[in-house]
């Protein structure tokens, strides 16, 4: 059995912000609280390929 892995704080607001606004990856992980720039634009996209991120995307986008 997989363990389900909990979300941060940082990964749901990245999640949310993506979901409300539409905006980019790299204004999402900025209002998110990630590094400014491109390291924070990087770090936040390879959380988007995290299976657990991924699965409450699709959890979001379908309750939206």
């Amino acid at each position: 059995m997989l363990k389900q892995r909990r979300l941060t704080t940082k990964q749901k607001d990245l999640v949310d912000t993506i979901v409300a606004s539409g905006c980019s990856v790299k204004e999402a992980s900025a209002k998110a609280g990630y590094s400014d720039g491109e390291s924070g634009r990087v770090t936040a996209s390879k959380t988007l390929r995290l299976p657990h991120v991924q699965e409450y995307m699709q959890q979001r986008v379908r309750e939206s």
